[in-house]
């Protein structure tokens, strides 16, 4: 897990054998139940890197690395840096900034796990005081968090069972928060943290101690809370929770994809296009949560989400996930005609060398693009927008007096050792 965030950057390296296999390592330790390799918490750290790889020269990479942007990219794209600057540094004597903030936290899901810290802080710190209703969101959005963290650990028990001993195994170290003694309180936080099976549960299990007070690890009071938010900060310098852009580079991605669907290589446009139909998705309902704010009667409330809207600093065309789903819209019904209308060696194909698989991909992903942005409601349908493509035909079988008698020869000869 200490390598999670190294592997981002090889997600867009030049060689190929490289990207595949960090994509392959990533998702063989998800399928594992360590969360924190998800791209939503492995890209944000390194977008600033992989943002130029969208014009390499070569169009495997950048094809790659907008499918990788597309998928870990929305905290990036929306600015989660930002929020926890905005419950971090923000006044107590203005807390709605604050609440708004946790909101749009809470409404991002695994993709706000970086700023877990700054939201234990505000739900169960003790140096200053703070509104209860800030206090509210900050537990809820924690809260909704640790569901989500058990969600996918319970994925990874389901196939192997190393991830369950690690997991009752986390449970036991947890317990140390409880004790009165310091030093048994920091050895249990650098215990979750060792590179074991144990860690896979590491994080939840100090969620646990802040949200539940009648769990075992939570015996010690507010000594426990401490522990467990300084273990939060911890897994975060460690690279274990996650990462922000530091280079708040928003709006250098959304831009990136949308030159991206206008690339002189179809398969680039058909990845730009379905990452911005990622990204449309996953900012959906984030963005509705900062527009109710905006829209709301009460005055304290919409100027506390104005002063996150310009704490953000990304134009709000760009932050507008109807605006993305067009964009990728048009590209795909347009990349969807050509597939459908023109085989292989064919003079108007995008390519006349395409094989006929590779047709068959890009006709399926374009034509579940679309399917998401109506079932999402982002888009307005238009005609043949739910019509399938056409499927390839299947190679005629030969008749069976042919298989059988290719079934029937036998090699000549002996056949030589180890072959």
């Amino acid at each position: 897990m200490f390598a999670a965030q190294a592997l981002a950057p090889l997600l867009v390296d030049d060689a190929a054998n490289c990207r595949e296999t960090a994509k392959a390592t990533l998702d063989n330790l998800i399928g594992q139940g360590f969360v924190a390799a998800d791209l939503r918490n492995v890209i944000p750290a390194s977008a600033f890197l992989m943002i130029p790889k969208l014009a390499h020269k070569d169009w495997r990479v950048r094809a790659a690395c907008a499918l990788a942007l597309g998928t870990g990219g929305v905290s990036v794209a929306l600015g989660a840096q930002q929020l926890a600057d905005i419950l971090a540094k923000d006044s107590r004597r203005d807390p709605h900034a604050r609440i708004v903030a946790c909101e749009v936290l809470e409404a991002l899901g695994l993709a706000g796990l970086a700023a877990a810290p700054e939201l234990a802080v505000l739900a169960k710190g003790k140096g200053e005081k703070l509104d209860p209703a800030l206090r509210q969101a900050a537990f809820s959005a924690l809260l909704s968090l640790r569901q989500e963290l058990v969600s996918a650990i319970g994925r990874g028990i389901s196939t192997r069972r190393e991830v369950q001993a690690g997991v009752f195994r986390a449970e036991h170290i947890a317990h140390r928060l409880g004790r009165p003694m310091a030093e048994d309180r920091q050895r249990g936080v650098e215990e979750l943290m060792q590179p074991s099976w144990a860690h896979v549960a590491g994080i939840t299990e100090l969620l646990r101690v802040l949200l539940d007070p009648d769990c075992p690890g939570a015996s010690a009071g507010q000594e426990s809370f401490k522990s467990a938010i300084q273990g939060l900060f911890n897994f975060r310098d460690a690279n274990l929770l996650g990462n922000f852009d530091a280079s708040r580079s928003g709006s250098d991605l959304v831009r990136a994809l949308n030159l991206g669907v206008k690339d002189k290589h179809w398969s680039v446009r058909i990845a730009c296009a379905e990452a911005l139909v990622n990204l449309a998705i996953a900012l959906q309902e984030p963005v509705a949560c900062l527009q109710k704010s905006l829209q709301s009667s009460d005055k304290d409330r919409k100027a506390g989400a104005q002063r996150v809207l310009r704490k953000l600093e990304i134009e709000k065309e760009l932050l507008d996930p109807h605006s993305m789903a067009d964009k990728a819209a048009d590209e795909l019904r347009a990349l969807k005609r050509v597939f459908m209308s023109f085989g292989p060696n064919s003079e108007m194909c995008p390519n006349p060398n395409i094989p006929l698989a590779s047709l068959e991909v890009a006709r399926t992903v374009a034509q579940q693009c679309l399917l998401q942005l109506l079932r999402h409601r982002l888009i307005e349908e238009l005609p043949g927008d739910r019509v399938e493509a056409p499927r390839a035909p299947k190679p005629e079988r030969l008749p069976p007096k042919f298989t059988a008698a290719i079934a029937a020869i036998k090699p000549k000869g002996r056949r030589l050792q180890g072959f």
